[in-house]
């Protein structure tokens, strides 16, 4: 791992499935862990607890986003209500994977028995914050618009042929009373309105809990207090589920994708997996097509108009 790239092969050689940071956080001495002065668990527990809560709801989202692509392989039909039946996967997702980088912050601070009062518990935090800022700023903002604004999680399918793309958007204002892409979170693309593909998604948020795993380890290992390593005997097979089912989404982007980093998780040999950001594979889709969009919507009493996902205007 460094500062361009993200890499990381599964299984490891001690830690299996698992990110080394559990490995660290269950050898931290008793004496060194004030979790129970801050009301929390261990903190092994919160962060087992907390990632497995990501791995489990990836495992379900790809599970059936699959579904629906072999689905439209065979039948050439979409139906409606099964994808929009799949935004509240997409929110559990998303809720999880901040979940659990607030929880490596609360793991931070129940290493320092003052907390906000210690010198090195700000130090501490500040580098984590600092290292992982990009991702946790942008799951935050979604997170929060949907707390505090009152957003909601639209999906939507994206189709051509016989492939399929199942994506979502935060439903929000782009005008007074016209609903859309929020643009807080979305940005137009060549004048289009736009989402995020699941297929894409999924993978962007594993290996980012994967790399604040890794800065959280950093940063235990600096601050707390670690005699021997432990070896937790755990069974990560749900985590090589999860993996496995992922690897099987296809690598194909919306149009405004192309320009992003690419992140994948690829299955290399039977239970062998790596996940890496940014990846140098080839989309199947070489280049933005046309293609069908189609999604549930619904308009308020004020709200009465809706600007569409990845639609040209009309001339005229």
């Amino acid at each position: 791992m460094n500062d361009d790239i993200m890499k990381y092969e599964l299984p490891a050689k001690i830690t299996g499935y698992f990110p080394e940071a559990l490995s660290i956080l269950t050898s931290i001495e008793d004496s060194a862990v004030f979790h129970e002065d801050h009301n929390l668990s261990h903190p092994g527990d919160l962060f087992l607890l907390t990632f497995n809560d990501v791995i489990e709801c990836a495992h379900r989202l790809a599970t059936r986003v699959n579904c629906e692509v072999e689905n439209i392989r065979i039948t050439r039909h979409i139906e409606d209500e099964k994808i929009d039946a799949i935004r509240i996967e997409v929110f559990s997702f998303l809720f999880y994977c901040a979940n659990f980088i607030e929880s490596c912050q609360s793991i931070i601070k129940s290493l320092f028995k003052d907390g906000g009062k210690d010198k090195a518990f700000t130090r501490a935090a500040r580098e984590f914050t600092d290292n992982t800022r990009s991702y946790r700023e942008q799951i935050s903002k979604i997170i929060n618009l949907i707390k505090h604004q009152h957003r909601r999680i639209r999906p939507f399918s994206f189709s051509w042929e016989n492939n399929l793309i199942v994506g979502y958007f935060v439903e929000g204002l782009l005008a007074p009373n016209v609903l859309g892409p929020d643009p807080q979170v979305h940005k137009q693309h060549n004048g289009l309105n736009t989402g995020i593909s699941i297929n894409r998604d999924i993978p962007y948020h594993l290996v980012n809990v994967y790399f604040a795993s890794a800065c959280l380890a950093s940063v235990v290992k600096k601050y707390a207090k670690i005699t021997t390593k432990s070896h937790p005997n755990l069974s990560g097979d749900h985590v090589e589920k999860c993996l496995e089912e992922v690897s099987k989404l296809k690598l194909i982007l919306l149009p405004d994708e192309f320009t992003k980093e690419l992140p994948t998780i690829t299955n290399k040999s039977e239970g062998k997996f790596c996940l890496e950001m940014p990846s140098k594979k080839t989309p199947h889709n070489a280049k933005p097509h046309p293609a069908t969009v189609s999604l549930n919507a619904r308009i308020g009493i004020s709200n009465r108009s809706f600007a569409p996902l990845y639609m040209l205007p009309q001339n005229g």
